[in-house]
């Protein structure tokens, strides 16, 4: 019951999410998960519900211009990237960590996979709900959002596996390696985070303007 109060919740508040939580479901139940099996046909329900009764006048007014701009992922994902002669040389530095960040998770969730797999101990619902994310590629382009949506639903589940990068390293080597890891993405992490500090900031003057 909790697990339908919480799909409810997301159902009414956040329409990507929602639609997302009924692709996990999916992948759950393509891996074998029996409890998903219950809450699929919920989740689904819900969101069609949803969309037909108290959200129709926003999705029957969005929903013609959202599937056009459904494309092939690669397309998605060139429209999705900055360009780089329309940015000034902070935001392309900005960008580039951001997307060096992004390629670090992954790859230390790749390492995280494949060393779990070697030791059997790999949890196919983690590697589902790590990989189910890129489904959102059917779901349009979301503003140009939609790859920032894509790694911010798989984060949690990519640093999970990448909390396993290092499992075959020795002890006494693992935690320092380990260590530095987490410190170095975390490094990069903060460059997108406060990379758009310039950006939003709004000058008195601006404000002055504003009011007046």
């Amino acid at each position: 019951w909790l697990s339908v109060l919480l799909l409810a919740a997301i159902v009414v508040s956040h329409a990507l999410t929602a639609v997302m939580a009924c692709m996990a479901l999916g992948a759950l139940v393509l891996a074998g998960v029996r409890g998903a099996r219950r809450l699929l046909p919920i989740a689904v329900a819900m969101t069609a519900v949803w969309d037909l009764t108290f959200a129709r006048p926003f999705t029957g007014q969005n929903l013609a211009q959202t599937l056009a701009t459904v494309h092939l992922p690669w397309e998605t994902t060139s429209a999705n990237l900055s360009s780089r002669p329309a940015l000034a040389p902070d935001q392309l530095l900005v960008a580039h960590v951001s997307r060096l960040a992004t390629v670090a998770i992954i790859a230390l969730a790749a390492i995280g996979a494949v060393q779990l797999l070697r030791s059997r101990r790999l949890d196919p619902a983690l590697a589902v709900l790590a990989v189910a994310p890129v489904l959102l590629f059917a779901a349009g382009n979301y503003d140009g959002e939609l790859l920032f949506r894509i790694v911010l639903f798989a984060v949690p589940f990519m640093a999970f596996l990448g909390a396993h990068a290092f499992d075959v390293v020795p002890r006494l080597v693992r935690t320092p390696l380990t260590a530095a890891s987490v410190l170095v993405v975390l490094g990069l992490t903060l460059f997108p985070y406060y990379g758009d500090e310039r950006t939003n900031y709004i000058t008195p003057q601006e404000v002055t303007a504003a009011r007046w």
